[in-house]
């Protein structure tokens, strides 16, 4: 009944799903908004962060969105620059098959991509990491290139994001 009523009344839609609140616009933050949508400072930085922006400056506009998410509308010259943008023709890339993750092999996965044990192995030796159990994650394309992330137990203590 929610659910009709949303789609039918858009003030019944904003009383359910609430509505876009601005956060940031033009290098102003706007507390309010903040302390209304029950967000902070450091979890908005935090989203920041996750999509790319590490310094405010490169953004115009931060909007809250109903479900939670935080759009960001960057500025013109810090947007990221695309194919189209330059006129350039590219290939649509596929997604990736995991073929190991965190030190164990996925072998439905390796027959997925057409390939055994032994072209998995040769692969590894070729990028010369011989132990599978410091791999935390392989992954292969269409073009049977296979990357390898290789895992570290070290702790990077960073405390300026805190």
């Amino acid at each position: 009944i929610f659910s009709l009523l949303a789609n039918k009344s858009m003030i019944f839609r904003r009383i359910i799903n609430g509505k876009s609140k601005i956060l940031y616009k033009d290098n102003i933050l706007y507390k309010e908004n903040f302390k209304k949508s029950r967000i902070d400072l450091n979890e908005f930085l935090i989203q920041c962060r996750t999509n790319g922006y590490f310094n405010l400056s490169d953004i115009k506009v931060a909007i809250l969105e109903p479900n939670g998410k935080i759009s960001f509308l960057p500025y013109g010259n810090k947007r990221p620059i695309t194919a189209e943008d330059m006129n350039i023709s590219v290939n649509n890339e596929d997604i990736l098959t995991n073929i190991i993750v965190d030190g164990k092999i996925l072998i439905d996965n390796l027959k997925l991509t057409g390939h055994d044990l032994n072209w998995l192995d040769s692969q590894i030796k070729q990028q010369k990491t011989y132990d599978i159990s410091n791999i935390f994650l392989a992954t292969c394309d269409n073009n049977n290139n296979l990357t390898i992330y290789n895992k570290s137990n070290k702790k990077i203590k960073n405390s300026s994001f805190e």
